[in-house]
């Protein structure tokens, strides 16, 4: 399964948590159908617009103003390492942080299908 939406700008406040964090939770806790084996998630951007979009002078003046470079969510890192025991492949690009998905592990726990996984690592 593939899932690829447009990057979401609006960060909200007080966390500055970003609106499409709470479906990519869903995604991975309830949506995403048990006998799936692959599952890439990607939020699709163009770093022009992102530029364009983060040094607007609009954005400044908002409460949780946009990134540049998106903060991943560590719930949603939690969620899918837990989603990732069952899977034979996983990509979850700019949305997790692969420090956030191994922190959520446990020592216990065994990938015993997983063949291939690609994430992001913070910068």
């Amino acid at each position: 399964m593939a899932y690829e939406p447009w990057r979401d700008f609006f960060r909200h406040p007080p966390r500055g948590t970003y609106m499409f964090d709470k479906g990519y939770f869903n995604i991975t806790r309830q949506s995403f159908p048990e006998a799936s084996r692959d599952l890439t998630i990607f939020e699709g951007f163009n770093e022009d617009y992102n530029t364009i979009h983060c040094t607007d002078m609009a954005p400044r003046y908002w409460p949780c103003p946009p990134e540049l470079v998106r903060t991943p969510s560590s719930a949603v890192g939690a969620t899918l390492t837990k989603r990732s025991l069952s899977l034979g492949r996983l990509s979850a690009s700019y949305i997790v942080d692969a420090e956030d998905f191994f922190k959520a592990s446990d020592t216990t726990w065994i990938w015993n299908s997983l063949t291939s996984m690609s994430l992001t690592p913070g910068f």
